[in-house]
């Protein structure tokens, strides 16, 4: 994805044909992250690990509401407020550069991050940030479970991705009976 975008050479792209080129190679489906918090420990819950939220981020509203990619290198940042990149003024210098997505607004989307081999996942690849960006991303969830407690929520989460449509429509149909017995009681 970025050595897509770094071929095309322009630091500011808003031609709406380049933009959905873009998007054309990405699948038409939804990205489907794990959010994490650890360390949530406590006297009353010893035995708690961490807490997640899996979201959904809606990648055709991404698509169709992306109206300008930005070049973001590595001592500059994206000043909100004027619509320009400008040389990066607080806070850590980021280490890699970054394509920002941005709405017709400025506002942000997401972002394709460059990372060589001794960058971690959060520091490559297509990402966003779900506090900037959260009318992209619907929780399955409704709120953040615990993972200790819901083993069996993530273990479906988890076949039902991998699963054929055909598999997931079959266990739409069994959960929904459970649910309607549950609504009975």
């Amino acid at each position: 994805m970025y050595n897509y975008l770094s071929g095309l050479k322009l630091n500011d792209i808003t031609e709406a044909q380049q933009i959905q080129k873009f998007f054309y190679y990405i699948p038409q489906s939804n990205i489907l992250p794990l959010i994490y918090k650890e360390n949530k420990i406590t006297e009353k819950h010893p035995d708690l690990s961490g807490e997640c939220n899996i979201l959904i981020f809606n990648t055709s509203k991404a698509a169709t509401d992306t109206k300008r990619i930005v070049f973001i290198d590595q001592a500059q940042e994206f000043d909100f407020n004027t619509g320009k990149v400008v040389p990066q003024t607080s806070g850590k210098q980021r280490k890699y550069p970054i394509f920002m997505f941005l709405n017709s607004h400025n506002k942000y989307i997401c972002e394709v991050r460059y990372g060589n081999k001794a960058a971690n996942a959060l520091q490559r690849g297509w990402w966003s940030n779900t506090k900037k960006a959260s009318n992209y991303f619907t929780s399955i969830c409704k709120d953040w479970i615990t993972y200790n407690e819901r083993k069996d929520l993530i273990k479906l989460i988890e076949q039902a991705l991998n699963s054929s449509i055909l598999g997931q429509q079959k266990a739409n149909v069994i959960l929904k009976r459970d649910i309607d017995k549950r609504k009975h009681l």
